[in-house]
C-alpha cells in the first residue's frame, strides 16, 4: 500500500523494519538503513522521525522490496507448530529463565523476541525457523512424549522432499521404529499409537 504520492506509508515501514529487527538485531538493521541504532529502536518504538531519516527509511524499504520476493508477515508456519505453540513456550521459557536468556537460546536479540511474542501477526520465515529449532531442541529435553513435538519434528526431517515424498518416507520412517521396538521387544511411547501403521 502506498500513499497518494506513490510513497509508502510510515507505518507500513516501522512493521517491516519492526520484523527485520526481530529476524536480526537492531544494529545490523541500523547499518543497513544508514541510522544509528538509537534512532531505529526509536522509530520501533513508535516516534515520529526527521525528513531525513524517513528518506532512508524509505530507500530501504524500496530496496527490500524490489530485492527478493520474502516471505512477509502473515506467512503460516510451516508443519504442525503454530505460532500460538510458539508463543506459549517462549512465554513458559522467559517465566522459568528471563527473556534475555531465552532470546539468546533461540538466536534473536531481546527486543526481537518481545516483538515476536507480543504481535498477533507470524514473523519472517527465518525466525520463524529460530524459533521451530529451539522449540524442538527444547522439546526434546522436557517433554520427548509431546505429540505435538513429534510432528513438528517429523515435518522439519521431511521439509526438503518433494509434497508426493513426503507421506511415503514418513510412513517408511514410522515402520522402521516400529520394527526397533519389536526387535528391542519393548514397548513403542504414548504418541506412537496416534501414528497410522
Amino acid at each position: 500500500m502506498e500513499t497518494a504520492q506513490g510513497k509508502p506509508p510510515v507505518e507500513t515501514i516501522r512493521r517491516i523494519v519492526a520484523q527485520r529487527v526481530a529476524d536480526r538485531d537492531v544494529r545490523t538493521v541500523a547499518r543497513e538503513i544508514g541510522i544509528s541504532p538509537e534512532v531505529l529502536r526509536a522509530f520501533v518504538a513508535g516516534s515520529t522521525p526527521w525528513g531525513r531519516t524517513v528518506n532512508r527509511l524509505r530507500e530501504w524499504y524500496q530496496a527490500q522490496k524490489s530485492e527478493r520476493p520474502r516471505t512477509e508477515i502473515g506467512s503460516p508456519p510451516l508443519g504442525s507448530l503454530t505460532m500460538d505453540v510458539l508463543r506459549a513456550a517462549v512465554h513458559r521459557a522467559i517465566e522459568e529463565h528471563s527473556l534475555r536468556a531465552v532470546a539468546s537460546q533461540v538466536g534473536l536479540s531481546p527486543a526481537g523476541l518481545r516483538l515476536v511474542i507480543t504481535r498477533e501477526a507470524s514473523p519472517y520465515s527465518g525466525t520463524l525457523r529460530k524459533l521451530r529449532d529451539w522449540y524442538l531442541r527444547e522439546a526434546g529435553r522436557r517433554t520427548p512424549g509431546d505429540e505435538a513435538t513429534i510432528r513438528a519434528a517429523i515435518d522439519l526431517l521431511l521439509g526438503e522432499l518433494p509434497a508426493g515424498e513426503r507421506g511415503r518416507t514418513a510412513q517408511e520412517m514410522m515402520d522402521a521404529l516400529r520394527h526397533g521396538y519389536q526387535r528391542a521387544e519393548i514397548q513403542p511411547p504414548a504418541w506412537f499409537a496416534k501414528f497410522p501403521e
